[in-house]
């Protein structure tokens, strides 16, 4: 949301307030990230196969790109995932905690959030690479560059996105 304030869209529960689930997440408008101001982060997780998946465990992290280039991944991502933090330092910082949904029937996506108070100071294009993995279906093959990830993992999302320019 611009300003604070988050969208009211159709919840799990029906409560409003709810977790969103994926009508809901359909319905997101999509605005810049504010410095300053507190953003939502959202991933919506599909199981494609025949079967439920047990323990789905996902988490996002977020990067500022320095000359449209995304920083490499850092090992405590590529083979530490979810477990591992990045160092303080390093380019790739963690949303939050690791998400963790116990069953993930197949047809019934499900979505999970994290808010990220983007600092005051942060100017220009970000990145968020969300990825997850099931007890039956565990990452693999993991690489540093988090595009190339993208593109080659279906455990991988990769986004870009401006901060600091003014809502639409």
């Amino acid at each position: 949301g611009v300003g604070g304030t988050f969208q009211m869209l159709s919840t799990v529960d029906y409560s409003g307030s709810g977790a969103l689930d994926f009508v809901g997440f359909e319905a997101l408008a999509t605005a810049s990230p504010q410095p300053g101001v507190t953003a939502r982060v959202y991933v919506q997780l599909h199981n494609r196969g025949p079967h439920p998946a047990s323990n789905v465990r996902v988490r996002a992290y977020v990067a500022a790109l320095s000359g449209g280039t995304l920083p490499a991944l850092p090992d405590a991502i590529v083979s530490g995932f979810p477990d591992t933090n990045p160092a303080a330092g390093a380019a790739w910082q963690p949303l939050g905690a690791t998400s963790t949904t116990t069953t993930l029937l197949p047809a019934s996506p499900i979505v999970v959030s994290w808010d990220w108070p983007v600092p005051s100071s942060a100017t220009g294009d970000f990145a968020v690479i969300a990825i997850a993995a099931a007890a039956e279906d565990p990452l693999t093959g993991m690489v540093p560059d988090a595009a190339l990830a993208s593109r080659q993992n279906t455990h991988v999302a990769l986004r870009r996105f401006p901060v600091g320019q003014p809502p639409a």
